[in-house]
């Protein structure tokens, strides 16, 4: 996805800033259209990309995209983790759909109380092919045809912006 590079200046000891290529993604040709570190796990960051997937890169290995999801029909035009419950990722796109991504169904007990106590084989980010079938989405609205260009996310409410001049809110957001 692109050629995302990484500014080696946040990590602790860097002296410099000194780019550093994530992987070598040469052969793919899709662009990154939105990109979002996840609020608890700095590691990790998700890209939306024209081709509507989702890709996920741990920065602590960055070789290759640790994830690939197949989401939207066409460009991920936005994409947020709730402000106050990072298990929750919402997504909108350009084919019209707003999604909401939840993966509390992964915490395997009561024990964990976040996402972020997960081991990496629990992460839905970061584990292997069968999770990826256990991660909930929902469609927060019918499929528009026309772009949803932007949304906001605060507590239990969500907003988003259409091509179709219109302003979209939802209340009672399951989180």
């Amino acid at each position: 996805m692109g050629k995302p590079r990484l500014r080696g200046s946040q990590f602790p000891g860097a002296s410099t800033p000194t780019p550093q290529k994530l992987g070598d993604v040469t052969e793919l040709k899709v662009c990154a259209s939105c990109v979002v570190n996840h609020p608890t796990q700095c590691h990790l960051v998700l890209a939306g990309g024209e081709d509507g997937c989702l890709t996920v890169w741990d920065l602590r290995h960055n070789t290759f995209p640790v994830t690939l999801l197949s989401a939207h029909t066409d460009t991920v035009s936005e994409i947020h983790f709730h402000p106050e419950r990072p298990e929750h990722l919402f997504t909108c796109s350009l084919s019209g759909e707003f999604w909401h991504w939840n993966t509390t169904s992964m915490v395997r007990s009561s024990q964990v109380s976040s996402i972020s106590d997960l081991t990496i084989e629990e992460n839905p980010w970061l584990s292997s092919e069968s999770a990826k079938h256990r991660l909930e989405v929902t469609s927060l609205m019918p499929q528009l045809h026309k772009p949803v260009n932007s949304f906001d996310v605060n507590k239990t409410r969500a907003v988003c912006g259409c091509d179709n001049e219109a302003v979209y809110m939802f209340t009672r957001l399951n989180v």
